[in-house]
């Protein structure tokens, strides 16, 4: 429930200012550490591991959306990628990378039809959480 909680003030805050706030992102890092720590997780394990080289990939892949094209990804939504992938691990965040990109891509259509620019620019931290949000709601984290 934090992490939707954080999710959802970080959605309004990007959509609000289109920015996310470094202050959330080092508060869901604490929050991973605090969690890992108190489940005494094996940090060696294959899943800690994969969850670890799956953000890694997230980052590498943003990081080169970023590069190429110019304004494509902010670096406040790659660290916000980065620390989801790194707190629900790699199996749960293909779920919500797949509704987050639906609803995205929902949305496009929708302001095309309606005849906005396809350079409007668009805050991803809303669809993240909508992404999130609908994962946790079918499967109930």
């Amino acid at each position: 429930m934090f992490l939707l909680g954080m999710l959802a003030f970080i959605s309004y805050v990007d959509y609000k200012e289109r920015r996310i706030p470094s202050v959330c992102i080092w508060g869901l890092y604490l929050y991973g550490i605090g969690k890992s720590m108190l489940h005494r997780s094996d940090l060696l394990s294959t899943e800690t591991i994969g969850n670890i080289l799956f953000a890694a990939v997230i980052t590498v892949g943003c990081l080169l959306c970023r590069s190429v094209w110019e304004g494509s990804i902010g670096s406040g939504d790659v660290r916000l990628l980065l620390v989801m992938a790194l707190l629900v691990g790699y199996q749960k965040m293909l779920g919500i990378l797949f509704l987050t990109f639906l609803c995205f891509f929902v949305w496009s259509v929708i302001l095309l039809v309606r005849g906005f620019s396809k350079n409007t620019t668009l805050p991803f931290a809303p669809f993240l959480f909508a992404g999130y949000a609908g994962c946790w709601g079918i499967s109930c984290f």
